[in-house]
């Protein structure tokens, strides 16, 4: 495989196999080729397993990765996001803010937190958990949380924008 001078596997120059395997995983969690290569560069520049992390794929065998106890993405996405004791976003208000696209005021700080600090992982598979819970497309989910980047000028994320 070759690496790319971003230090992100190319995955043009891999298997058909393999190819098709990443490029399944991307649509699953609502992203596309170039939009997961992208995100997978600005998480880890260094990593050339970075994409795998992203898509939360296992190294060997490219499969989603399985735990024994399911992970509460979105729990732990919101928990992330609490920036005080006082005031704590659940997993509901997070939920319905991914859903919408919408950040009500007295959670712009929550969102800018997640945003900016929690892993990338982390945000897209809780995007992906909203939209399995909601029977809504994954890739309508994701590009709200473009928006909602784009909207707070978050630059880490503005390859979902637009």
């Amino acid at each position: 495989m070759e690496t790319s001078t971003e230090g992100i596997q190319r995955v043009s120059h891999v298997s058909a196999d393999i190819s098709q395997m990443i490029e399944q995983r991307c649509h699953e969690l609502g992203l596309t080729l170039e939009q997961a290569q992208r995100l997978a560069v600005e998480n880890d520049r260094s990593d050339p397993n970075s994409l795998y992390r992203l898509l939360c794929l296992e190294f060997d065998t490219l499969e989603p990765v399985k735990t024994r106890n399911p992970k509460k993405w979105l729990w732990m996405a919101a928990n992330t996001s609490n920036v005080s004791y006082r005031s704590q976003l659940t997993e509901d208000e997070l939920k319905m803010i991914l859903l919408t696209g919408q950040v009500p005021n007295n959670r712009i700080a929550n969102a800018l937190h997640l945003l900016d600090e929690a892993p990338m992982v982390m945000i897209i598979m809780a995007a992906h958990e909203v939209a399995m819970t909601s029977q809504r497309p994954a890739n309508e989910i994701v590009a709200n949380v473009g928006q909602i980047a784009e909207k707070m000028h978050c630059k880490r994320w503005q390859t979902l924008a637009g």
